[in-house]
């Protein structure tokens, strides 16, 4: 359907006269005249009821212009939509986030963005660290919140800082060393390790080897969990100790100690990651954000 057609007969319908809808639209009288009577033929219907003194709507065209406004009003809407898409101002973004190191950065960070940009959908999803850089990786997510620790194996992913972590023992309070201010990770070579699932953190487990390697020992693992909640628990059960990123703190129990490593360059990031190619929109705006967050934050 030509759309100018639409416009011609909602001006007529509006005024029930030809004449006053040519003015309106300034062109001539008999230009509408051959729209309305085209859009009539379109449809089959006789849409005004008209002889020499009055022009009036039949009910094909009371129907009509009632779907008309409707029409106008969503093109109106679709319009808008398109020309903010341009600035990234609609459309929606997938995030994903680990959970922990995330909960007291993320819903700050997104709560700004939705007030700023409220066109924006944001889908969120909490998944495994391994989850997080894959689907960054496979175009499954727009922008995850993961850890520097491991993202040099994906070429194709941007970051941006937001905080640095130092990575820390694990143990239970009333662990021999639990009183220590700092820990050489050598005095570790005799304990046993519950470690986070190298299935779900790969960069994680192979950071840890290469710890173990400096230190001149093989870590003894008694057990792997796949969620973070059945590693601590089994570390303040006394089954073991473990090395986790300090922010982890956050949401533990009282009763386990976080000691960091003697050698303070054990750190790692957290960041938000997103693909270099990403054409959406609405991405830079979230990373701009995130900037000015981080620009904000004291020096310390």
């Amino acid at each position: 359907m030509d759309f100018s057609k639409l416009r011609y007969f909602v001006a007529v319908a509006e005024r029930l006269s030809f004449t006053a809808a040519a003015d309106a639209l300034c062109i001539s009288q008999s230009t509408v005249s051959r729209h309305v009577a085209d859009f009539e033929e379109e449809l089959g219907r006789q849409l005004f009821s008209r002889n020499r003194r009055s022009v009036r709507l039949t009910p094909a065209g009371v129907l009509m212009l009632n779907e008309a406004y409707a029409i106008q009003s969503r093109m109106e809407e679709a319009l808008r939509k398109v020309r903010e898409l341009d600035g990234g101002m609609v459309g929606k973004l997938r995030l994903g986030m680990l959970g922990t190191p995330t909960q007291k950065i993320f819903p700050l960070l997104t709560r700004r963005f939705h007030r700023d940009h409220p066109g924006v959908e944001l889908e969120v999803q909490r998944l495994s660290w391994r989850l997080v850089n894959e689907h960054l990786h496979k175009g499954r997510l727009d922008l995850g919140f993961t850890l520097s620790m491991g993202l040099e194996h994906f070429p194709d992913l941007a970051w941006e800082s937001v905080c640095t972590d130092r990575m820390m023992v694990v143990m239970p309070a009333d662990h021999p060393l639990a009183s220590e201010s700092c820990i050489d990770f050598a005095r570790l070579a005799r304990e046993p390790f519950v470690l986070p699932s190298r299935i779900d953190a790969p960069a994680g487990s192979e950071w840890f080897s290469g710890l173990c390697a400096k230190a001149g020992f093989l870590p003894r693992v008694v057990a792997e969990p796949e969620h973070l909640e059945t590693t601590l628990a089994m570390v303040e059960s006394g089954l073991g100790i473990c090395v986790l990123a300090g922010h982890v703190a956050q949401g533990a129990s009282e009763r386990l100690r976080f000691v960091p490593f003697a050698d303070e360059s054990s750190c790692t990031d957290l960041v938000v990651a997103w693909k270099r190619d990403n054409p959406n929109p609405a991405l830079p705006l979230f990373i701009a954000g995130v900037k000015a967050y981080v620009q904000e934050q004291p020096i310390t």
